[in-house]
């Protein structure tokens, strides 16, 4: 039997997890193929030639992550868009969020109506039965609706992991709203 692959990496880029998946093979008496590297057919120097393209996806892998989340905390530092879709607010990268018009009011009846009494299910009822989407193109539901109601950002908070600006979103909602809001 044999396990065809482009690259190694195809398989893992963990390093454990390659190990793990090449001994279960060998076992079980898989040969790997590769087709966008070669691997030499001498068992011994296969071995090592496999350890070492494990270890340069691990390698790749643990990079490209650091740098993932270098330029996720350098956006953060400025309160960028970094990538967070928000009901309210659109976003690009390299640039702050900006406040939707289309959407925005829908926050405000949401924060206005809650505070006036109205049961989150109904208001998620309405929500729906205007055609309205949550953000991610889904139905509201009070879950929805309860962290819309929590989130700082419609006071103007940017938070991204231990970052916090006051300030850092354009704000929809006054303090006094979302205070009577967290209140109930």
């Amino acid at each position: 039997a044999y396990l065809i692959l482009w690259k190694l990496d195809r398989l893992s880029r963990e390093i454990h997890d390659s190990f793990f998946f090449f001994s279960q093979l060998q076992d079980s008496g898989v040969q790997i193929v590769t087709v966008g590297e070669p691997l030499p057919e001498d068992n011994h120097m296969r071995y090592v030639i496999q350890a070492l393209y494990a270890s340069m996806a691990h390698n790749f892998i643990v990079n490209h992550r650091s740098n993932v989340m270098r330029g996720q905390n350098f956006n953060a530092e400025k309160a960028w868009y970094n990538g967070v879709k928000l009901l309210g607010y659109s976003g690009k990268p390299g640039e702050k969020y900006e406040i939707d018009p289309d959407t925005a009011p829908i926050v405000k009846k949401i924060f206005t109506d809650y505070v006036e009494g109205k049961p989150l299910q109904k208001i998620a009822d309405e929500l729906n039965a205007s055609g309205l989407k949550s953000v991610h193109g889904n139905s509201f539901v009070v879950n929805s609706l309860n962290k819309i109601l929590r989130n700082r950002a419609y006071i103007g908070e940017y938070k991204w992991g231990e970052h916090v600006i006051p300030g850092g979103m354009p704000q929809i909602i006054s303090v006094e709203l979302f205070d009577a809001a967290d209140k109930k």
